[in-house]
């Protein structure tokens, strides 16, 4: 998954094929296909990822005995950190393509993992 999301975020989803997938990891094309049905279905689990692990740390920041502005603190912290890390997934960037001005279309992915 790590390789297919920096390609979504280098080369932008809707450039990117699962070939380019295989190729980089050095492997056939027909080896990804049994997992990942289409980089729709591959780009469906990285963002379920990223949201688990965001869920996950903003409990803990919720959940601890901090106050609240030390947990409104704690929670921007974290956004920030997350943002900053160039080896997180950033679903933003991988939905947009080279030219800011084409996104993926939210209605055509919602289908095709339907």
């Amino acid at each position: 998954m790590l390789v297919a999301a920096r390609l979504f975020r280098e080369k932008s989803f809707l450039a990117t094929i699962l070939d380019d997938t295989a190729a980089e990891l050095g492997i056939n094309r027909v080896t990804i296909y049994p997992y990942y049905k289409g980089k729709e279905q591959l780009l469906y689990e990285i963002l379920t990822r990223v949201l688990e692990e965001h869920i996950g740390s903003v409990g803990v920041i919720l959940c601890g005995d901090a106050s609240r502005l030390e947990k409104m603190e704690s929670l921007i912290r974290a956004r920030l950190c997350i943002g900053a890390e160039p080896s997180r997934f950033d679903p933003v960037s991988m939905l947009e393509s080279k030219h800011s001005s084409q996104l993926c279309c939210a209605d055509a992915f919602s289908k095709s993992i339907a």
